[in-house]
């Protein structure tokens, strides 16, 4: 089905120069699958990228926050932003949609890779009624955040009748505008699985000739960040801090718990490429032996591929749960056998002045 859905995509935004944007959920491993199968769009879907069209990153995939380490948080983002400017450019938008409630430094990850806001739905608690916030971190990292306070298809699989769809628009922009101080308001076309809406751009025109005052685009994230923080002054609310809050949205708590065994294997893992394997490789280099980084950033790679929070978290079905075993166990094995040649390896023995040998 994925790649049914971007070999539609590359057609329609190379035949319909009026649907102009398409974001690719903020996850760049959806790419890799993709090419495996298609490796000759690859010219085609960079030049898209690279023109704005399709927006790709900033994660590799969009991690559970509670359930995986700070330092795999970093190597995702680090990851994942390279392979969307590798292909031609990432968004600079810390995008978190459907995560179960996020951490408190959150922000202050998010700024240290230069992104420019965070977007978000769930974990938002009654301090944030609006749809606009500064987000602290606990070391005072202050990030503006759109909240999507109606989740992240608010305006999935709209119906293409010009009168229907102006009925729609009204309707959910009514359920935002008392949460926004800003005229311009964030309908999410799209949800989980949901393919591109090929004669959108044209039922739109047609729509809004029947709403006096409005205009409709299919836009960005990062073009609506840019206007929200033009409209929305500087006397934004703020909330310090982690969200947690399942007031408005679910964050499915009992996941903590689910297919234990799975997380305690993942935290096994990170222990030892973070505790083990790689302080001894960067000792091997500091003292001129060769570390193979290239290893240790596969090992890494693959453990990142169960960090989704559907997989991670447990509460996929099992087909997929029993794929994580094997990624876990191939972990395992490339990090010990890694961990073996690095900590044994043979250094030529060299002397400092005072003759004391140098290990």
């Amino acid at each position: 089905r994925l790649v049914e859905l971007l070999d539609g995509l590359l057609d329609l935004l190379e035949k319909d120069p009026n649907f102009r944007h398409f974001t690719l959920d903020g996850q760049s491993i959806l790419i890799d699958d993709f090419l495996e199968v298609r490796p000759g769009a690859r010219g085609r879907l960079a030049r898209l990228v690279r023109e704005g069209r399709i927006l790709v990153g900033p994660w590799y995939v969009l991690p559970d926050e509670w359930l995986v380490s700070g330092e795999a948080l970093i190597r995702n983002l680090r990851l994942g932003l390279r392979k969307a400017r590798d292909l031609g450019g990432a968004m600079n938008l810390g995008y978190v949609p459907d995560q179960f409630g996020h951490v408190g430094q959150l922000p202050q990850i998010f700024a240290g890779f230069g992104l420019e806001a965070a977007m978000l739905w769930r974990g938002v608690g009654e301090d944030v009624e609006e749809t606009q916030f500064l987000w602290e971190a606990p070391d005072g990292t202050s990030l503006f955040t759109i909240y999507l306070r109606n989740s992240y298809g608010n305006a999935t699989a709209l119906p293409l009748d010009p009168e229907a769809l102006a009925k729609q628009l009204q309707a959910a922009a009514s359920l935002l505008e008392p949460h926004s101080r800003i005229p311009t308001l964030l309908l999410m076309n799209g949800s989980d699985h949901q393919f591109p809406q090929a004669g959108l751009p044209a039922a739109l025109e047609r729509a809004v000739r029947a709403l006096p005052g409005w205009s409709a685009e299919i836009g960005t994230l990062p073009g609506f960040v840019a206007r929200a923080k033009r409209e929305s002054g500087s006397d934004r609310p703020v909330h310090r801090g982690e969200l947690r809050s399942g007031l408005r949205a679910p964050v499915l708590p009992g996941c903590a718990s689910a297919r234990l065994s799975q997380k305690q294997r993942d935290f096994e893992n990170d222990r030892l490429l973070t505790r083990y394997l790689e302080p001894l490789a960067s000792w091997l280099s500091a003292l001129g032996g060769e570390p193979d980084a290239e290893v240790i950033d596969l090992a890494w790679r693959i453990a990142m591929e169960n960090h989704p929070h559907d997989s991670i978290c447990g509460c996929s079905v099992d087909g997929v749960h029993q794929q994580m075993e094997s990624r876990l166990q191939r972990v395992k094995e490339l990090a010990g056998a890694h961990l073996e040649r690095v900590a044994f390896c043979n250094l030529n023995t060299t002397y400092a002045a005072d003759d004391t040998n140098r290990v």
